[in-house]
């Protein structure tokens, strides 16, 4: 005899490559409220916390471990945006181009 059994059926999902954009790594080597407070003073928003994420004008900001984030910004701000970090980040820290480093993917699917 066969037991009955509930299911649930989706659509497969589907793997695409997103558009290429910028991916920096911002790290701090001390205390980060002072770097997190020009943060949000020049963008808009202040570092997000442990497994936060925050998206700020054309920025999305995801917390990656203590002391690091990495950003991601359009191509086409490259240059000024980590211009920007770099200065923000003074002598508390570094940022690095990381852009090469990924490729991103979209999940896409019913129900995913």
């Amino acid at each position: 005899m066969t037991p009955k059994a509930c299911a649930t059926v989706t659509d497969a999902p589907r793997f695409h490559a997103a558009q290429p954009e910028t991916l920096l790594r911002l790290e701090l080597w001390a205390d980060d409220t002072p770097v997190s407070r020009r943060f949000a003073k020049a963008f808009g928003a202040a570092l997000p916390g442990p497994g936060r994420a925050v998206t700020t004008g054309s920025l999305r900001v995801i917390w990656r471990e203590p002391g690091a984030w990495m950003i991601r910004a359009p191509l086409a701000d490259r240059d000024d945006t980590l211009a920007r970090l770099t200065i923000l980040a003074g002598s508390d820290g570094s940022v690095t181009d990381i852009s090469g480093a990924a490729v991103r993917c979209a999940l896409r699917g019913r129900d995913w």
